[in-house]
Parts: structure tokens; sequence; C-alpha cells
């Protein structure tokens, strides 16, 4: 919330507050306060703030990854990374991504369709779909009702996010698929998360920072895994800010 939220409620007479915050999560930059802000308008000591420094969602692959999109606010670190899982299994949950063909049917409709197989592997699993515009978020949305692909557990639910009159239609605490625009994804979490067409997220050098907090936003929000996708051949400015270390992201 801006800072002159909590100025109106202390002078309308508040005196207790709890304020839980993650400064690292902010997307609307003008309209969001800092930490030091809220401290300011609301009186807090310094010694009354607590700083939780545990990583309790993500596993340590995708938590190594939104790591990477770190900008710096010494005021608010990230969370440390969470202990390596013993054995190998979690080679297999590495961070990845897929550029696919611009073919309707060979390669867009693959990539549908292996969205669609993830969740019939586990159909109590959430998979989250994080697009950039409402044209990718639409068009996720069609082609994963329409796409033919053979599934064990039928096709999953399907949920999106498009105004206030689409809330009564998502579910958190079932299976499924979610799509949703970038800017809505914010305090969500899912189980597994897409980052769909990335090369459709500007990335000039004066918003890079922005740019930067909102993959990290988008990262954070996958528990077990992430997959980010894009389309083959076009112009990606992203690519700029992604690791280029294959162990923290393997390209396919």
């Amino acid at each position: 919330m801006p800072p002159q939220f909590y100025t109106a409620l202390v002078h309308l007479g508040f005196e207790n507050f709890y304020v839980v915050a993650d400064q690292n999560q902010q997307i609307d930059f003008h309209n969001n306060s800092s930490r030091q802000e809220i401290q300011d308008c609301l009186c807090i000591d310094t010694g009354d703030v607590i700083e939780l420094r545990c990583n309790f969602r993500n596993t340590r692959a995708v938590a190594r990854l939104a790591q990477e999109f770190y900008t710096g606010d010494p005021a608010s670190p990230p969370p440390a990374l969470p202990a390596l899982p013993a054995g190998s299994a979690h080679a297999a949950q590495k961070p990845a991504l897929f550029a696919y063909g611009a073919n309707e049917q060979q390669g867009f409709d693959n990539v549908i369709a292996r969205i669609l197989k993830t969740s019939d592997t586990n159909p109590k699993k959430l998979i989250g779909i994080i697009t950039p515009t409402a044209q990718v978020r639409k068009r996720y949305y069609d082609h994963l009702h329409s796409v033919d692909v053979v599934l064990d557990n039928g096709r999953p639910r399907i949920m999106t996010y498009q105004n206030r009159s689409d809330l009564g239609q998502l579910f958190f605490n079932t299976g499924g698929i979610m799509v949703i625009n970038a800017q809505s994804c914010k305090g969500l979490e899912f189980d597994a998360v897409f980052i769909a067409d990335i090369d459709k997220f500007s990335c000039w050098p004066r918003i890079q920072d922005q740019v930067k907090n909102l993959f990290y936003v988008m990262g954070a929000r996958a528990m077990d895994r992430i997959i980010l996708l894009k389309e083959a051949g076009r112009q990606c400015q992203v690519e700029q800010i992604l690791p280029t270390d294959s162990t923290i992201l393997e390209r396919l």
C-alpha cells in the first residue's frame, strides 16, 4: 500500500499495527511504500521489526533462480536458500527455458499438450501459467480447452482471472491450471509455474530493475518447479537478465 494509506490509519485513530510485507515483492513501484516508509508513518522502532530469513515456499532450485533477479535492496535482503535436498532428485527439477517453434500445430500446441500432461500426472497439483499480456493469457486459456490430447484423468480444471467477476471461479485448494497476467500473480503460490512467452516482456535498460523485480516475484510463486517459455527465433529482451549458468537455468 502507498505511504498515505498508513498515514490515514493513524489520523483515523488506530494505534496498534501488525504489517507483514516483503519489499522485494513489489510490482508497482509508484504506488507501493518501502519498509522504511511504513516504519516512519507508523513510528515503528527498528527493534520491533522481525526479519524472516528462511525460505519456506520454494525448493532450492527455484529459490536459486529467483535470487538471480534480486535487485539488491539492502533494506530487505532475500531469504536464505533452502537446504539442498538429499540425493540427486533435485536435479530433475532444475528450472528450464524452453524455446518452442512458431508453428501453431507443431510448436505451441505441443507446449499446451505438455502442460496438460504435467497436470495429468498429478491432478492434485496446482499449475500457474503467468503471462505478459491479456492477449497471451487468452491464447493459453483458449488452447488449454481446445488442444486435442489424451489424458488419463480427463481435462483438468482450467481457470483464469480477468477481472473481479472471475474471483468466484478461482480455487487454490484443489488441483488444476490457472492462467493469470503477471500483474495479478503477487501473493499467490503454485506447485509449478510456467512463465509464458518471455519474449513478449519489454526489458529496456531504464526499466531493467523493475523487470528483474517482476521476474523475482513471478519466479517465487513456484514451490517445486518453474519453466520459462519463449517462441524460438524471436528477439527476447529478457535474455539479458537471465542467468547463463546452466546449473541455475537449463536451456532446452
